[in-house]
Formats: C-alpha cells, structure tokens, sequence
C-alpha cells in the first residue's frame, strides 16, 4: 500500500536546528499561511488547499473556499519541523514553512489559466525560496519524468542515478537558482524516486538506504516530507514486515505497535527524532483499519511531545463537516445524472438512511489502489451483505473529470450497486480537508444511529477487520478502537 501521495531550506537556516527544540524534545509552533486569490472570473469560484505531513500539525489538509466577493484565505496551524508543503489552485505548488514563520501568497488566477509561472507570489518568510520553488514546478516535473527506471541489478542502477543526479544539478545550476532552491529540488527528485517503485523489501533495503538518498537523515529530508513520508514507509515494511502486517491486520493494535517500537529500538542507523517520526506515522496508518490512538500507546514515545499528540488523537471523536458542497453529481440507479443541491454530503446521506449501516468509498479514476480494491475485493464485500438490508454502499469520487468518471463507473459496473457520486475540483479541495483525508482510497463507516462512527475504516480487501467493523454498528457496539 502506498501513501498517497503528493520539497535543503535557507543556507542561514542550515546554523539553526531543522525543527524546535526544547529540553525534551520537539517544541510545536504556531505558524500562518494566508493570502487571496485575484483575477477571478466574474461568477467563477473554487478552493485553496494546502497538504502538509507534519505529525503536530492538527489537520494535514487545509482548505478555503474562494469567490470574486471573498478571495481571502487564512489559515493557523502548528508545526514542528521545517517542511515542505503542497498547495492546490488549478494546479500544484510547492513551498517551504518553518516552525513559526507567517508566510502570504496571492495568486493570480488569469495568469495561472494562462500557464504563466510567475501566477504564484509569494511574501513574507521564506518568500526567495517560494518564489523560487514556484518559478522550476515545470522544470522539477520534466526532471522526474526523466529518473531512470527502478529496475534490474542494484548497483548498476545506483551508477545510472549517480550521473541522472549530475543532470539535474547541471540543469539547475544553469537556471542561477539559489543554493538552497536547488537543494530543495534535487531532495524532493531523489525522495520521489524512493516511493515511485515496485521492489521487494530486499531490494529496496539494496539500493535506498546506499548514503546517496541518505533516508535516516529526518532533519535533512523534512524539505521533501510529503514524498519522504511515502518512501520512508518501505523501510518499515523492509525491517520488520512481520510487525507491520500486524499493525495491517487491525488486531491488538497497542501490541502491535510496541512490537514496530522494539524493531526501531534496535535498528542502530535510526535516530531517536527518525524513531519517534516513524512510529507516529505507523500509528496514524492503523487508523486505516479502525484502530483508534489510545492512551498505552503514549507511553511507546521516547518525545514528550510525540506522547502528548498521542493523547490528543485518542480524545478526538470524527465529526460531521458544517460546510455545504456545490456541484456534487449524482448517477441513480437508472444511470441518469442529476446535480444536487448544495449540502453536506455525509450528514445528507445519514438522514436520507436512517438505521443503515453505510460503507462510503472516497476513491479517484487514476488511483490504482482504488481501482484494484473495486476490482477485486469490494465485490466480495458486497455479496457478504447482499442479503442484509442493513448496510449501504456509497461511492464517492474525488479529483477526477466527469468524463472519466462516468466511464469509471461502466468500468466497474457501479451503477445500480448502492450510491455513486461525483466532487467537483472545490468540493473535492473541501473535503479532503474538513474530513482530513490522507489521500485514495479512504473508507468511512457511518452508523445506523447517523453518527460518523469512524474516517478510516479498514479497507474492502481487508475482509475480516471490514465486516468486524461494520457488524460492530449493527450491533450498537461501535467501531473497535484502540486498547485501554
């Protein structure tokens, strides 16, 4: 499984710690992000979202709706660590954020529809190097799609990227870049190489941990954690699988966990930040079979910072977002299309379902995960339930055109099979962040009472933890969360 996806910092930074610390460990910050969207076109509206991986920020999906007559956006959040971070206007962005910093960024929507890559400004601090990140987005692509394949013997490939890295510091140095752009760049380069792979654990250990990719280094990667966080996940998966299936499986999470804890301890090449960072996100990722962060868990952080953040996330309980979405279209039984009117869409669905289980699938037409648990194991899910009238199926499908999705859904014959829905750009930008979505394919359970039992219910193909959880609703107990 791998997470979804979706960028050095300042020279003078490079004299101060990477992240804040105190006494005992990392030290949180509050830091703002905020600006306004010009240019619209009369009448046009859309969202602003910003993606961020840091493990103390309280939600990694950010978004704001903008019009004509309200083309502000602020944002509040903390962070620990300097990081590099995504946003979404039209396209991708990059930029770079520290512990602190209040960073503004106007964009230009006429220029961006336009393809100019000057549509993106940024202010405040770090504004050299954003302007900078923003400037190569087209250059930082072409240089991707250029990386030699992740294949055959490992030395001859590490040879093959050793020169492709002289070529992407040669084609940087050409632009006149700063320093610290251009190690920004060829960081993100080198860590979307690590996670855009198909190798076995042995494989992966052969070549990414050579000290070219330099993975144990978490202060150094922070610039790129988006796709340091996807890669770094294969190093567990290549150290102790065992302990990660277990974590997979849903059962005994607490256990579970402790035992990834035991494997880290003992890994000499992983420091105690590395440690803490690792095991927080393998904690995040039990969420995916409905496992909830509990108290014992706490006590595996050797940070009092981590344990703290801990605590927080087994108190948080999901909730239902307040925020209406337009556009939303809807594919009946019948294949005809209608566009609803604006609503919430989870909190619609639970009234219009009262003492249903709902099994609800946030998916995408390009996602491969999602297309392979829709070929192979939501199929299976279905029929177990095929005979109740208790459980509903709901499709929602998200950062997709209408097109390929009406095909999407011939494809795998959604129509007539439960409720199929497609978000436009804003309402997808807007529910990846009221929900916190970490990315495709996500499963949420809402309960027969309407509640939101949980935002991360175990996967289709995870067959046991999924009827566990959903019979659970049934029968008034919830959803297993994490051990006491």
């Amino acid at each position: 499984m791998k997470p979804i996806p979706i960028c050095r910092v300042l020279a003078a930074l490079l004299l101060l710690p990477l992240f804040a610390c105190g006494p005992d460990g990392v030290v949180p910050r509050r830091t703002v992000i905020a600006g306004r969207v010009v240019n619209l076109a009369e009448g046009a509206s859309g969202a602003v979202l910003f993606n961020t991986e840091d493990p103390f920020a309280l939600k990694n999906r950010m978004a704001a709706r903008v019009s004509p007559e309200a083309n502000d956006f602020h944002f509040v959040f903390r962070t620990a660590y300097t990081t590099g971070m995504t946003g979404v206007y039209g396209g991708f962005f990059d930029l770079i954020v520290s512990p602190g910093d209040s960073v503004y960024v106007t964009i230009d929507a006429g220029r961006m529809r336009a393809g100019d890559p000057d549509a993106i400004r940024f202010s405040g601090d770090h504004a050299r190097t954003n302007n900078a990140l923003a400037s190569v987005a087209g250059l930082k692509r072409r240089l991707c799609e250029q990386a030699p394949a992740v294949e055959g013997d490992p030395q001859e490939y590490l040879a093959s990227y050793r020169r492709y890295r002289q070529a992407v510091a040669d084609s940087l140095f050409a632009r006149r870049l700063p320093a610290e752009v251009r190690e920004a760049v060829a960081r993100d380069i080198d860590m979307v190489q690590i996670w855009n792979h198909d190798l076995d654990p042995a494989a992966w250990r052969a070549i990414f941990t050579d000290p070219m990719f330099d993975i144990f280094d978490l202060e150094r990667n922070m610039v790129s954690v988006i796709n340091y966080s996807a890669g770094i996940s294969y190093y567990l998966g290549a150290i102790c699988p065992d302990e990660i299936e277990a974590v997979r499986s849903g059962a005994a999470p607490a256990e579970a966990l402790a035992a990834v804890a035991a494997r880290l301890d003992a890994d000499p090449q992983i420091g105690r930040g590395l440690r803490d960072y690792l095991l927080y996100g393998c904690m995040e990722g039990m969420r995916a079979n409905g496992a909830l962060p509990a108290e014992r868990m706490a006590g595996l952080f050797l940070d009092p910072a981590y344990a703290a953040r801990v605590r927080e996330r087994a108190a948080e309980r999901p909730a239902f977002s307040t925020v209406p979405l337009s556009g939303v279209l809807r594919c009946d039984a019948a294949g005809r299309i209608d566009t609803l009117p604006d609503c919430e869409l989870l909190s619609m669905l639970a009234a219009r379902h009262p003492g249903k289980a709902l099994y609800v699938d946030f998916c995408s037409t390009w996602c491969g995960p999602c297309r392979s648990e829709l070929k192979t194991a939501m199929p299976i899910l279905r029929e177990h339930y095929a005979g109740s009238d208790e459980v509903r199926f709901v499709t929602l499908c998200l950062r997709s055109r209408r097109k390929a999705w009406i095909e999407f859904l011939d494809e795998f014959g959604l129509t007539g099979l439960g409720e199929n829905y497609f978000l436009p750009d804003t309402a997808s930008s807007l529910t990846l962040a009221e929900y916190d979505l970490s990315g495709f394919p996500t499963y949420m359970l809402i309960a027969p009472d309407g509640r939101l039992a949980t935002c991360d219910a175990p996967r289709p193909s995870q067959f046991e933890a999924a009827t566990e959880a959903i019979d659970a609703l049934l029968a008034g107990k919830g959803v297993r969360g994490g051990e006491k």
